[in-house]
């Protein structure tokens, strides 16, 4: 009786467990999600997601003027891509930002451009945070037995067609080549990074 309960346990773990990536197996203890039976997972590197904007400010370029009702908007620039990125008015800007102000771009603008005469208007492009990221999260990915030619073959065209390759070559797996072209998608897109995950290859337009 007591063998037939334990075995009884065991199926049903193993179909609540069922379709977790190989690459999960022993890590299983780590979910923190209720995964569906059938589909597959992993944990993906999960960064911070951007918005671009374009706007234009209307910019002092002499600060002699008293009467000018004025602010200054703070901007970082990222060194490797070299990207701007949006921080907010000083009164926005954390410890660690204020602690290093004088290391962050800054424009002074005019909330009222008939006050001065030395004014230019400025357009700048700029990235918005728009999701916190900088952790790790299990996401759905393909599963491995469904990752053939075609989909491989697919995922490339998308990949030149978006500029992350130079050109086509025939493919029967996921190059080193291949992975890294999806992870520069994956960055520059704010997706999940390390796998395919569905997010991805629906964005893609991938078919699965």
């Amino acid at each position: 009786m007591k063998t037939t309960f334990k075995l009884l346990v065991i199926l049903i773990l193993c179909s609540l467990l069922f379709g977790i990536n190989e690459n999960l197996n022993g890590q299983s203890n780590d979910f923190s999600f209720n995964p569906e039976p059938g589909k597959c997972y992993a944990k993906c590197a999960i960064l911070d997601k951007y918005r671009t904007v374009k706007e234009t400010f209307v910019v002092l370029i002499e600060d002699s003027n008293e009467n000018a009702q004025l602010d200054s908007i703070y901007f970082r620039i990222e060194e490797k891509s070299g990207d701007t990125i949006y921080l907010g008015y000083k009164k926005e800007l954390n410890n660690t930002q204020l602690n290093n102000i004088d290391h962050l771009e800054k424009i002074i603008i005019v909330e009222n451009e008939s006050e001065i005469d030395n004014y230019i208007e400025k357009t700048i492009t700029y990235q918005v945070l728009e999701k916190k990221g900088g952790f790790t999260n299990w996401v759905e990915v393909l599963c491995a037995d469904r990752i053939n030619k075609r989909i491989l073959k697919r995922l490339q065209e998308s990949l030149i067609l978006n500029g992350y390759l130079d050109y086509s070559e025939p493919i029967k797996e996921l190059t080193n080549k291949l992975k890294k072209a999806l992870k520069r998608y994956q960055v520059d897109n704010g997706l999940p990074v390390g796998q395919l995950d569905i997010e991805t290859l629906e964005l893609l337009n991938v078919k699965f």
